[in-house]
This record gives C-alpha cells, sequence and structure tokens, in this order.
C-alpha cells in the first residue's frame, strides 16, 4: 500500500462465488453496485469498495473524505500509514466501522451515476 501510493486495500474472506470477477466485490454486490466504474480512479477515491473482518487501508483521498477520524478510532483501532490510515476491523466491530465509514460507502444511486458516465 506505502510503495504503490495505493488508495485502498482490503484483506478480508468472504463466501463467494469462484470465477467472480474484479469489478464488482460481495459488499459491492450486496450494496447495489458493481460493474467498470468501480475500478476507476475516480470512484476508488470516493467510495471504499468494501468492509470486512480483516485489514483496511483508506488513502489519504479517501482520509480527506470524513469529517474526522474519532469515530472511525471510537469504532476500531486505527494506526497511521502512508500518508492514510490503516484499519483492523474485527467481528465485534464491523458494524461500528461501518457506520464510522459512511460517508465512503456507495450506494445504488451513486452506481447508478458513475455508469451513465
Amino acid at each position: 500500500m506505502a510503495r504503490g501510493a495505493g488508495v485502498q486495500a482490503l484483506v478480508t474472506r468472504w463466501d463467494w462465488a469462484p470465477g467472480a470477477s474484479l469489478d464488482g466485490t460481495p459488499y459491492e454486490w450486496a450494496c447495489g453496485v458493481h460493474g467498470q466504474c468501480t475500478l476507476r480512479r475516480d470512484w476508488l477515491t470516493r467510495y471504499v469498495r468494501g468492509v470486512g473482518v480483516g485489514t483496511l487501508w483508506l488513502g489519504p483521498a479517501l482520509v480527506a473524505r470524513l469529517a474526522g477520524l474519532e469515530p472511525l478510532r471510537a469504532a476500531a483501532p486505527v494506526m497511521p500509514h502512508a500518508g492514510g490510515v490503516r484499519v483492523e476491523v474485527t467481528r465485534a466491530t464491523i458494524d461500528a466501522v461501518e457506520a464510522a465509514l459512511e460517508p465512503l460507502l456507495p450506494d445504488s444511486a451513486a452506481w447508478e451515476a458513475a455508469a451513465r458516465g
């Protein structure tokens, strides 16, 4: 993440069908979001592609879209990382992390607008 100047990364496990493509995570499909627009830089610097039990990295562009890190810090361990943050999400904290990241979570209206171009 640091060496590649990444905008976001996620390490988690999902029970996801074999052959699933990179243009839609199970999280995005559950939110009604999918398609190649989710791979564009403008999307990746605006929306989080998923929240799962594991490690989530948010680059500086995503962190800047939050009003502050206090709600995220209250939800789970947050460490500075490469100008952004690394968040350790557990089963016990996932709901609170999602709530703290609400401004970064996509919905079907955002996806429809991005898919139109």
